[in-house]
């Protein structure tokens, strides 16, 4: 144990930079319970194979013949040496990486993803494989939303699109933001946005901090809006409230006017924290549209 106190950084360490632990890693409940039990197991086994050994043993026998000499040569002590250190060191590193590890994996569920993940269940269906276009898909979607909220376990439903900025940005994907002049940074930190349907934030308890957020009223035929969340805001318009600013996506696309502020939410890709421990503390900016 006091090994592994030493170790666990050195685990960190080589794990690289890439992975970020939001707390320091420590040697907790579990740890000590992990090698409370190895220990007792291994006290066990140890005490009950050479009983095993004992009873089988032909002691007058072994005693005549071991009596001119020693019990064990010089070389099987040092086998038997170096077998307990290599037992001793695999025991240390597996328990420092454990204990890494574990603690990484707290700290991942510690992480306010900016909706209720624990509650939240994703589907994502393989459109593709069927050969569905488009508006295929979406039928689909509803089609199965719709049985979904009938059903009485069930709270909420949201339908919702992702769509991913290639990057360079193409024309039809390319962020315009209206206000002051921008450096070409901004514009490359609009990661994606996603289409969504109305009820998508009651649906997965995203806050509205500000403005509303986007209801069935927002159709065919109505002005286009869109919410943004915190941390978008504050990269596309700096020091002021977003609401009533505008965003076009796309040479061709139309100026949508923001409605409304929602909090940061750190991944709905996979909707787990997978992704948010990598950026713990800069939340992707997204738009809602």
């Amino acid at each position: 144990l006091i090994l592994t106190v030493w170790g666990k950084d050195a685990v960190r360490a080589f794990l690289g930079g890439e992975y970020v632990f939001p707390s320091e890693p420590t040697v907790g409940l579990p740890i000590l319970a992990l090698v409370g039990s190895l220990a007792v197991v291994t006290c066990v086994v140890l005490a009950v194979e050479p009983l095993r050994r004992i009873r089988s043993l032909d002691l007058q026998g072994l005693l005549q013949r071991r009596a001119a000499g020693s019990v064990a040569t010089l070389g099987e002590r040092r086998t038997q040496r170096m077998m307990v250190a290599v037992q001793v060191a695999t025991c240390v590193v597996l328990v420092a990486a454990a204990s890494v590890l574990g603690s990484a994996y707290r700290a991942l569920y510690r992480i306010d993803v900016g909706y209720d993940a624990d509650e939240v269940v994703q589907a994502k269906p393989d459109y593709g494989m069927v050969g569905m276009d488009v508006t295929a898909q979406w039928d689909a979607a509803r089609t199965i939303a719709e049985r979904l909220r009938r059903h009485p376990a069930v709270s909420g439903v949201a339908v919702w699109e992702m769509i991913a900025e290639d990057y360079p940005p193409r024309p039809d994907f390319d962020a315009a933001f209206d206000g002051p002049l921008r450096d070409l940074e901004t514009f490359d930190r609009l990661g994606r946005y996603y289409g969504v349907e109305a009820g998508f934030f009651d649906a997965l308890g995203i806050d509205v901090l500000a403005g509303r957020a986007l209801s069935a009223a927002d159709g065919p035929g109505q002005p286009i809006v869109a919410v943004v969340t915190e941390g978008g805001g504050d990269a596309w318009w700096p020091g002021e409230d977003p609401l009533g600013h505008q965003v076009k996506l796309g040479r061709e696309g139309v100026w949508m006017t923001v409605v409304g502020v929602v909090e940061d939410v750190r991944t709905l890709d996979a909707l787990g924290r997978s992704v948010a421990i990598y950026r713990p503390e800069q939340p992707l900016p997204i738009l809602f549209v």
